[in-house]
């Protein structure tokens, strides 16, 4: 037996236990902080524009991950469905005669397709007849590169500039075809005989109710 073993003083068990504690901790904060990089490095990539505006929303990195996250569990629990030809033609129909109607009337075109999307949205699954932010919210998960357009649609704080109307319509109208899959022409309008659009052709697509699947978390203005 090695004696000068047993004659060690007990400080220096202390100290080395202390070592061996702190060189722990560096390396559990060193891994920590690659994987907190490596995720934020993840939800920019899958957010874009969606990301940085939760960023800095929240003027936090760290608080943002968590609202995205929480978005992502939330999303989980939604039924989604795809809309059949009936109601795609209504988009069709309806986002027409709005684009038709928007020299005349560039405000009153923003509000029918701000309709159309909120339409669209509530058919397809998500709660913004309860809950618009949330529905927003959720909708980013699926479609974020269009997050940012369908929530300027749905605020509609143009202040009467017509450029500004313009630009909403137009992020509309490309965040409609990506959602549903539906474009359009002009002479694709809801029209009666004197060329007006007609709006006792309602809007309201509930006619599959079919769950296309369970998520998980993956003249005219110019367009």
């Amino acid at each position: 037996m090695d004696l000068t073993t047993l004659t060690q003083p007990p400080w220096l068990y202390v100290l080395i236990g202390a070592a061996v504690l702190i060189v722990g901790l560096v390396v559990w904060a060193v891994v920590s902080r690659s994987r907190t990089r490596r995720e934020h490095e993840r939800l920019q990539q899958r957010y874009g524009s969606e990301y940085e505006r939760t960023v800095a929303m929240h003027r936090s990195k760290k608080a943002a991950a968590a609202d995205l996250h929480e978005r992502e569990r939330l999303h989980e629990d939604l039924q989604l469905r795809d809309l059949n030809d009936h109601d795609l033609d209504l988009v069709r129909r309806h986002m027409a005669a709005a684009q038709f109607r928007f020299v005349e009337d560039p405000a009153d075109a923003v509000l029918q397709a701000q309709r159309v999307m909120t339409e669209v949205l509530r058919a397809k699954g998500y709660p913004v007849a309860e809950d618009r932010d949330r529905a927003l919210r959720l909708f980013s998960v699926d479609h974020p590169e269009h997050a940012g357009a369908v929530r300027t649609l749905m605020d509609a704080r143009h202040d009467g500039d017509v450029d500004r109307m313009r630009s909403t319509f137009v992020d509309a109208r490309h965040a409609l075809a990506e959602v549903t899959g539906a474009s359009y022409v002009v002479g694709d309008a809801v029209t009666s005989g004197n060329g007006h659009d007609d709006r006792s052709d309602d809007l309201r697509v509930e006619h599959d109710t079919t769950p296309a699947h369970s998520t998980t978390a993956d003249s005219t203005p110019a367009s």
